[in-house]
């Protein structure tokens, strides 16, 4: 989850480890874990709100928290400490999950959802934000791992657009290209059009290899 205020404000994120004890622990070192992370910026090249198990260096036990990181502790606690909070999770559920922890304190602030979900989940996840008086986007990212480490990812955004231009200056540092294409919804439209094409591509390809090789 991002939280930020414009291009520079130090990020937010918040983690819960699991070792062999079951608890958060600070360590320093390389260390094959398992552990869910919220993270403020994609940017740095963390995982965003998914169970990970690889070899993560660890500094000083804290992660981005080094490089000027609040812990948040949990999705409310990062956003009590946010004026723009960065939604990646991996489908509608989460997203839900996300906003009922995060609704009874988004007054004033902007939620931006960069998950690929249901369009209709998404138009109700922005009723519930604006009913609490805060604003919501959606902006489904393209790009891919390779886009996201260099900071050039595509952004659909479907919302109001002038909260796209508060939300502007947390967005951009991992950015190539922000395109508003209409109101909520529209942007999860727009990606499952991109998704629809690229699995047609991919069809294709697959069944041309098949051709050229029989």
């Amino acid at each position: 989850m991002v939280s930020t205020a414009h291009a520079y404000a130090p990020p937010v994120i918040s983690y819960q480890g699991v070792l062999t004890d079951d608890q958060v622990t600070p360590l320093d070192g390389t260390y094959n874990l398992t552990f869910k992370i919220y993270v403020e910026n994609p940017f740095l090249g963390l995982p965003s709100w998914q169970e990970v198990q690889s070899g993560v260096q660890v500094t000083n036990g804290y992660f981005a928290v080094d490089l000027g990181a609040v812990h948040g502790d949990d999705p409310r606690g990062v956003a009590e400490a946010s004026e723009v909070i960065i939604l990646c999770v991996p489908n509608s559920p989460d997203v839900v999950e996300a906003v009922d922890a995060m609704l009874p304190v988004v007054g004033g602030k902007i939620v931006v959802d960069t998950s690929t979900i249901d369009p209709e989940v998404e138009r109700a996840q922005h009723d519930r934000v604006t009913a609490a008086r805060g604003r919501y986007l959606e902006a489904p990212l393209s790009g891919g791992t390779a886009g996201a480490e260099k900071g050039t990812l595509t952004l659909m955004v479907g919302g109001e657009a002038d909260v796209l231009e508060a939300a502007r200056p947390a967005l951009d540092p991992f950015s190539g290209l922000i395109v508003h294409v209409g109101g909520p919804g529209i942007g999860q439209v727009v990606k499952l059009c991109n998704q629809i094409i690229y699995a047609a591509q991919m069809l294709a390809t697959a069944e041309a290899t098949v051709m050229a090789t029989t």
